[in-house]
């Protein structure tokens, strides 16, 4: 069968590849290995792609080398397809992807699970980005549920600049009762982050951030502790979509705190794109035996 590079870091893209592997496809298996490396039977890769690229093109700042190195690997194993079951923010994976793809005029599929959606309880504010989201953040206090991922030192910067005008802010208010006599007897709070990533950060947190190591699935019960031990009022999330982190929206729903969403990123168009694993699988398998593939 034709070799397919499958570029996972997902439990979609783990199941997918073992799927297929048992269907004897040649699968190739690409994660970054930040986190874990995947136990599978099939042939497994980590790092990225620019450890592939030729000399001659890290010698050069015009040209990318996770792409050169994406393009080289391709012709090295002679793949057939690209199969990107990525995170869906995974940007510049799948921009390299499908722009390596089409150097070497091969198809680029790509499955992303489907996204969240709102139901009946659920108290959501949608933004398009960070810049957007933190604009609102600095309007609300106390606890704040971090569970975007690894954060680079722009985002870090860009919150912690948050934090700081919510402790003036709080400040300002605490006096503003204390001048004005008021009864309130009530202290505002600035916020608190509590970051949650399944890998260390690859930034240098300040110590006002409070930092938690877990790896999903999180269920709905454990998620509602959570929420309440810290104080959450808060959730920031990325619409990654599925059953595995979906408890904590569960948790948000049933206990009334917002959630601020990320909307997913808009990327290059692939060949094709599923949103149903067995559909890639029918798929793949049709077009092993139409020869086409």
């Amino acid at each position: 069968m034709s070799k397919i590079l499958l570029l996972g870091g997902t439990s979609d893209g783990r199941k997918l590849a073992a799927r297929l592997h048992k269907a004897g496809f040649q699968v190739i298996y690409s994660v970054a290995g930040l986190v874990r490396m995947p136990e599978l039977d099939c042939e497994v890769i980590s790092g990225g792609f620019s450890q592939f690229a030729p000399e001659r093109v890290l010698d050069k700042e015009e040209h990318n080398p996770s792409v050169s190195g994406l393009v080289s690997f391709l012709k090295t194993q002679q793949v057939a397809l690209i199969l990107d079951v990525t995170h869906p923010y995974a940007v510049n994976m799948s921009t390299h992807a499908v722009q390596a793809a089409e150097a070497e005029q091969i198809p680029c599929w790509r499955f992303h699970r489907p996204a969240w959606e709102m139901q009946e309880g659920d108290r959501w504010s949608s933004f398009v980005d960070w810049h957007e989201m933190l604009q609102q953040l600095r309007s609300r206090q106390g606890g704040v549920l971090l569970t975007t991922g690894q954060l680079t030192q722009s985002e870090l910067d860009q919150l912690m600049d948050a934090v700081n005008q919510s402790a003036v802010k709080t400040t300002e208010l605490s006096h503003g009762k204390v001048s004005q006599g008021s009864l309130d007897r009530s202290e505002p709070e600035p916020l608190r982050i509590v970051m949650r990533t399944a890998a260390p950060s690859r930034v240098e947190l300040p110590e006002e951030i409070h930092w938690i190591k877990a790896i999903g699935p999180f269920d709905a019960g454990n998620e509602k502790a959570l929420l309440e031990e810290h104080g959450i009022q808060v959730v920031v999330s990325k619409n990654s979509g599925g059953k595995a982190t979906q408890g904590k929206l569960d948790a948000a729903r049933a206990l009334g705190i917002e959630v601020f969403m990320l909307q997913r990123p808009e990327l290059p168009e692939a060949t094709r794109s599923f949103s149903d694993p067995d559909q890639v699988f029918a798929e793949l398998i049709s077009r092993t035996q139409s020869g086409s593939l």
